[in-house]
């Protein structure tokens, strides 16, 4: 699998100081995991991006502005940023398998063009998959990053935490 992932991912885990742990990721689990320049300039404009040691990939500038171009007249895609449209543009050309993204905006969009999606649960779950972190981790991570600006239901969480430690839902 080969995900690219948005802000919204990176920025939830270096909230929580752990933008360490994805840059593990890459060469442990076996699946492709990398940015855009885009998205690691969105990244910037809050954090240091030199602590993301994700591959970057390159994508030909004259099209992705055309697709830009495209994209940003169709009803109900304003306020989609270069990031979460890089993101698309990869997945959409097959750069990328599944975009990585917690923008809501942005999934429902990347939904409309057939885009596979996860999130950051689901980055959680490859982390512990292949013991970058344990089953607590991965819980605590998750409601840390809650606290910490990521918008997530309790309900989402909870399932999280249910399925992570291989319990029933009731």
């Amino acid at each position: 699998m080969r995900a690219v992932l948005d802000n919204t991912v990176l920025s939830n885990f270096q909230r929580i100081k752990r933008i360490n742990i994805l840059n593990k990721l890459p060469g442990l689990s076996g699946n492709d995991y990398f940015v855009t320049k885009y998205v690691m300039e969105e990244y910037a404009e809050v954090f240091d991006a030199h602590d993301v040691k994700l591959p970057v990939l390159n994508i030909n500038e004259g099209d992705f502005k055309e697709y830009r171009n495209v994209i940003e007249r169709m009803q109900g895609w304003n306020g989609l940023g270069k990031g979460e449209l890089s993101c698309m543009f990869c997945a959409g050309l097959g750069y990328a398998d599944i975009m990585a993204t917690d923008d809501k905006r942005a999934r429902v969009c990347a939904e409309k063009e057939g885009i596979k999606l996860m999130g950051t649960l689901s980055v959680l779950t490859d982390c512990l998959r292949v013991n970058l972190i344990d089953k607590k981790d991965a819980v605590r991570f998750a409601r840390e990053m809650s606290t910490q600006g990521w918008w997530i239901s309790e309900r989402l969480l909870k399932k999280f935490e249910k399925k992570i430690f291989n319990e029933k839902d009731s």
